[in-house]
């Protein structure tokens, strides 16, 4: 039964997934990722934010690997670190075996600003997890930790 865009499995066990549930679980977690990410409050752009989240999660590294993360060509990333370097919260310092490469490394506000990005999303999703019954707060938190073990990729566990 569909309803307003959401298929509704009312109770009933799924034994597989047909090709379009598969493509609708995976559209559904990028536009929530996608979501999650434009957060209208903050002062940097989607971009901007992405670049500060993956610094603070991951450390420094070269605007090569930044370009790769975010899966951007090179120039696109250099444009955004001009950004960000011109505000004050990423710095550039060459990398001690390879003069010729730089990392980049976020500056002490650029901690504060990962901080700033990192709660705005959190609230945001906060503020929508709030407006759910309770009922579908636990199938969410059930999908979680579903998809934690996708994520580990331990097909052993998934079987129990």
């Amino acid at each position: 039964m569909t309803t307003g865009g959401a298929i509704r499995t009312e109770g009933r066990p799924v034994e597989e997934f047909s090709a379009r549930d598969v493509t609708r679980l995976r559209l559904t977690v990028l536009r929530l990722a996608r979501r999650i990410r434009r957060n209208e409050a903050s002062r940097f752009s989607p971009p901007q934010q992405s670049v500060l989240a993956i610094l603070d999660s991951y450390g420094p590294m070269t605007p090569g690997r930044l370009a790769e993360i975010e899966a951007v060509q090179p120039p696109s990333i250099t444009r955004i670190l001009g950004q960000l370097e011109q505000i004050g919260v990423v710095t550039r310092e060459p990398v001690k075996d390879n003069l010729r490469q730089v990392q980049i490394r976020l500056t002490n506000e650029g901690e504060r600003a990962a901080a700033e990005v990192h709660s705005g999303r959190d609230e945001w999703l906060a503020n929508m997890l709030e407006r759910l019954p309770q009922v579908r707060k636990t199938s969410l938190m059930i999908l979680v930790e579903t998809l934690e073990l996708l994520l580990e990729e331990t097909p052993v566990e998934m079987a129990s």
